[in-house]
């Protein structure tokens, strides 16, 4: 049981660190550009809003394909009996 939990736990601090590099692809990919030479204070805290929402679906998206894949293996894993 610790081991399985140490894991998980090993997991969570992966995605986590994994998820920040994949946001900033994600808003980078957007090419957002100010309408003047500098972003204005409305569209700073706009594109931090924008960061922290592709955070979030990064996270939660990385932890999606990580249970699909578990659950890949389980299910072509050979039983022995």
């Amino acid at each position: 049981m610790k081991k399985i939990v140490a894991r998980e736990f090993l997991w969570f601090f992966i995605i986590l660190v994994l998820s920040a590099p994949l946001a900033f692809i994600f808003i980078n990919a957007l090419e957002l550009v100010a309408e003047g030479d500098f972003f204005t204070d409305n569209e700073l805290n706009f594109i931090a809003e924008l960061f922290l929402l592709s955070y979030l679906i990064c996270f939660v998206g990385l932890y999606i394909m990580r249970f699909v894949v578990l659950a890949i293996q389980v299910i072509s894993a050979k039983e022995t009996k």
